[in-house]
């Protein structure tokens, strides 16, 4: 859900009983994030979203927050990519491969590059898939 341009909601609901099983709140200053990931067994999900600039995905099960990935501090990139106005994409996508890495990717808009990397959230690293 989206609640305003600061504000990205998601909310975790039982199928079975549908009580709420997880709120969490991605909030920044102009945050556009569109689709949520999950992993094959269900139990894994990832947020691809930008903050004004700053690439972001956020790793989380139904209990808890396991990392919020900071890309541009990581590959030492500006905030010179803006998303559009009305427009939901992130300039990002991110998905779960079978061993629970996550593929992310972004687009760099001042050099008009797609840039892409491999991440273990449980170890909060990039490594190199073969």
């Amino acid at each position: 859900m989206k609640e305003d341009d600061s504000t990205f909601i998601v909310n975790q609901y039982s199928i079975e009983n549908y009580e709420t099983l997880n709120h969490l709140e991605i909030r920044g200053e102009f945050i556009k994030a569109n689709k949520i990931e999950q992993n094959e067994a269900g139990n894994l999900f990832c947020v691809a979203y930008i903050d004004n600039g700053l690439w972001r995905f956020v790793v989380f099960n139904q209990n808890e927050v396991i990392t919020d990935f900071d890309v541009n501090t990581e590959f030492n990139i500006d905030n010179y990519t803006v998303p559009i106005m009305g427009f939901s994409q992130p300039f990002a996508s991110c998905c779960f491969l079978s061993n629970n890495n996550i593929f992310f990717n972004f687009f760099y808009r001042p050099t008009k590059t797609h840039n892409h990397f491999v991440f273990n959230p449980f170890k909060k690293k990039i490594v190199k898939e073969r």
